[in-house]
């Protein structure tokens, strides 16, 4: 026989030889298949989940929207007389008081006025006493048939003109006591004042440009839309009383700032289908701050037995909400729900029943059927 043919019958022999050995190894090595587990797979250890209760209580409806922050009222501060700034006597972006002093117009020219307006008083009281005694005289006189009838004429005329002219000389005192306290600008209303327009040294005049802009802020309006759907809604329940409103400044400690719905607008906007209303907020501290975006809850009313979960339970599917159920044997189920509305961290839902368990977090290891355990302190 050829040695070469010797050679490669014995090779083959000994692979088929080694094949056999670790077939029967392997085949020793297979554990006994599970009755429970027919495929043979190791089953999947329990799955650590935190759960909570499903609860049934009373919620409030609300609606929930960005809102716009604005002043209460805006005063352009104008000087109503003519003359130089002498001093400024606040800092911008202060808060200032009704009739706090603000600025300072030289009151010189006003002062000299108001002298010249007394003397003229002092002249024509002077001259209408000298008048009154020739009235006097010109009515004896007449009476006794010596004076002509034209002559006491003229001299009643000169009393009265005199009298028309201390009138004139009161006016003219008062209206110099006014341009002097013109010269003293102050507050018209509470508020902040803004960004001073005007420089002490320069010339102020009359009604002209705003020396400053002073908002009041407290207290202060957030308007904000809500759709048309829920307009019947909101009158019917503002008609028997205030409907509170909660503004939340995003990023800002404390707690949601507590106002009430003021105002309602008589028109719906046709493009948005939205109607503007109205927030009034007691604002002391200054939390909201004009052209401000914040978040704004309206509270309509109270629903009866709400079926309410947190809303980290829920997850999201391809068709639908979710939350796995967790039933008596510790499996999971996986149940569709519909979300009504959420409330902060909880939302109000459909097709659960109070006193189920469900699973608020480790969701993702998670499938129909699946084993849990419940660690004591995931419990909420």
């Amino acid at each position: 026989m050829d040695i070469r043919l010797y050679n490669s019958i014995l090779y083959r022999i000994l692979l088929g030889l080694i094949a056999l050995i670790v077939i029967g190894a392997c085949s020793k090595q297979s554990p006994p298949a599970n009755p429970q587990n027919p495929t043979g797979r190791p089953a999947l250890p329990p799955a650590p989940v935190s759960v909570a209760t499903v609860v049934k209580k009373d919620t409030p409806v609300e609606l929930t929207n960005f809102g716009h922050v604005e002043e209460y009222s805006s005063v352009e501060v104008k000087s109503r007389i003519t003359g130089y700034l002498t001093q400024v006597h606040f800092v911008e972006g202060q808060k200032v008081k009704q009739n706090d002093l603000l600025l300072s117009i030289d009151p010189r020219e006003s002062q000299v006025a108001l002298k010249a307006a007394q003397a003229n008083l002092q002249r024509d009281q002077a001259q209408l006493q000298n008048a009154l005694r020739e009235a006097d005289r010109q009515t004896q006189l007449l009476e006794k048939g010596i004076a002509a009838q034209d002559t006491y004429d003229a001299a009643i005329t000169a009393v009265e003109t005199l009298r028309a002219a201390i009138l004139a000389d009161q006016a003219a005192i008062d209206k110099a006591h006014l341009q002097i306290e013109y010269c003293s600008v102050r507050s018209p209303i509470d508020g902040c004042v803004g960004k001073l327009h005007i420089y002490p040294g320069n010339l102020v005049r009359a009604d002209d440009t705003a020396v400053i802009n002073i908002r009041q802020v407290d207290p202060i309006y957030v308007s904000f839309p809500v759709p048309q759907q829920h307009l019947s809604t909101i009158r019917r329940l503002s008609a028997s009383g205030d409907l509170k409103v909660r503004a939340i400044v995003p990023e800002s400690p404390g707690d949601p700032i507590q106002g009430r719905l003021s105002f309602i607008d008589n028109s719906i906007d046709p493009d948005s289908l939205n109607i503007r209303m109205r927030a009034t907020f007691a604002n002391p501290e200054w939390r909201l701050w004009p052209g401000q975006y914040v978040d704004v809850v309206l509270s309509l009313q109270t629903e009866i037995g709400s079926i309410v979960i947190p809303s980290q339970a829920i997850q999201t599917g391809q068709k639908d909400s979710f939350v796995y159920v967790v039933k008596s044997d510790k499996t999971v189920e996986r149940r569709p729900v519909t979300v009504r509305r959420s409330l902060d961290s909880e939302s109000v839902v459909e097709n659960l029943q109070p006193d189920e368990i469900i699973v608020t977090d480790g969701q993702l290891r998670l499938i129909p059927g699946a084993k849990v355990v419940i660690p004591e302190s995931k419990t909420e």
